[in-house]
């Protein structure tokens, strides 16, 4: 998403669960695609039924909690407007913190002078 890349070494259905020590979701838009993904959820339920450790970055805890919860998993189009959205939220609050800012210092000029 921001521009960090990461290569795969090998295709998801060739790796054995008992071969890691723990599994490591990485965010970003791409990670949306493995909340749906039976090899994904199914090597999340076996890692946490064998006491590996988990964990999961940006995005990516909604693959844990699609492979940890008996729920259906929302759509991909429902996640994707949600993150999305999220984006747009913190954006907006970071625009309305550089005005404040902005205001404080025009503020603190006009002190001064």
């Amino acid at each position: 998403m921001l521009g960090g890349v990461a290569e795969a070494v090998a295709p998801l259905n060739d790796l054995c669960v008992d071969d890691f020590n723990a599994i490591v979701f990485v965010g970003g838009s791409g990670a949306v695609k493995y909340i749906n993904s039976p090899v994904a959820l199914g090597m999340v339920r076996e890692a946490a039924d064998k006491g590996k450790i988990l964990a999961a970055i940006g995005v990516a805890p909604l693959v844990l909690q699609c492979g940890l919860c008996s729920f259906v998993c929302p759509s991909k189009m429902d996640l994707t407007e949600k993150f999305i959205g999220a984006r747009q939220l913190i954006e907006k609050e970071k625009e309305e913190i550089r005005q404040e800012e902005e205001k404080q210092q025009r503020l603190a000029e006009e002190s001064v002078e």
